[in-house]
């Protein structure tokens, strides 16, 4: 009898692992959680965790990786300042390894069967999360996704990006400057060669931001790097007072702060 009931257990846990949204991407099968507002595949890793050698380097795509469990809701933030968290924009915990992005994907499209891929029609609107390169996370409680695209009908996509030193310190070939911004266009190449298994088209990605995240959208802008990966942009409260700098004014300030 206790044979039974245990695999009477485990084929009910297996059902319910199943019956969750899965999509086959490059870089593995994603398993993510069916939610009421959307479904939603939370810290998909879109490059290798900067650590170690990779630390303020420019970031490299992540590989194939297999099965992935992207189940977890539990926020991870790059390492930066502890503020504005009473209002949600700060993740649970944070971390170098941050390199994450969080898709959210209207119910009405099937993602029972990764063999079935929906029609990659709908459109996907990008965030770029502020904090003034100080703080923030895609995964900040303000930020969440669900809700826009049970709305919306479009495909939600959130993301880290380094900031402070981790993400625009610049000292040479030590640390190249600028990858934080960097990370973002990792991202977004991410969404163009992955969104159509999740039912996006790659030719809809509208990319918005505020704050810190509106500059750097200005900076996509004017990147011809930048240029085939979105179609449409807008900022929200562009902070134009923050100044740039040439990169020897950037390195010399990279120099005095080391």
């Amino acid at each position: 009898m206790e044979t039974k009931l245990f695999l009477l257990f485990t084929l009910c846990l297996f059902g319910a692992a199943v019956a969750g949204p899965t999509v086959k991407t490059n870089n593995g099968h994603l398993f993510g959680v069916s939610e009421a507002e959307a479904s939603v595949f939370y810290s998909i890793p879109y490059a290798k965790p900067p650590v170690g050698n990779l630390r303020f380097q420019n970031p490299v795509p992540i590989g194939y990786l297999g099965d992935i469990d992207v189940t977890n809701n539990t926020g991870v933030g790059c390492i930066g300042m502890r503020l504005m968290c009473s209002i949600g924009q700060c993740a649970e915990f944070e971390s170098e390894d941050c390199l994450y992005l969080n898709v959210y994907v209207p119910t009405s499209v099937d993602l029972s069967d990764p063999a079935n891929q929906p029609k990659a029609t709908l459109p996907v609107l990008v965030w770029f999360h502020g904090g003034a390169f100080w703080f923030g996370a895609g995964l900040a409680p303000l930020y969440d996704g669900r809700f826009l695209a049970e709305k919306t009908g479009a495909i939600v996509v959130t993301l880290n990006y380094r900031y402070m030193p981790f993400g625009f310190l610049a000292m040479g070939s030590s640390a190249p400057g600028n990858m934080g911004f960097r990370d973002q266009q990792v991202a977004l190449q991410w969404v163009q060669d992955n969104i159509g298994v999740f039912g996006g088209s790659n030719s809809q990605v509208t990319i918005y931001g505020e704050s810190a995240g509106a500059q750097t959208i200005g900076l996509h802008l004017l990147s011809s790097v930048s240029k085939p990966l979105f179609t449409n942009a807008f900022m929200q409260s562009n902070p134009v007072s923050f100044t740039f700098k040439t990169s020897a004014e950037a390195v010399d300030l990279g120099t005095r702060l080391s």
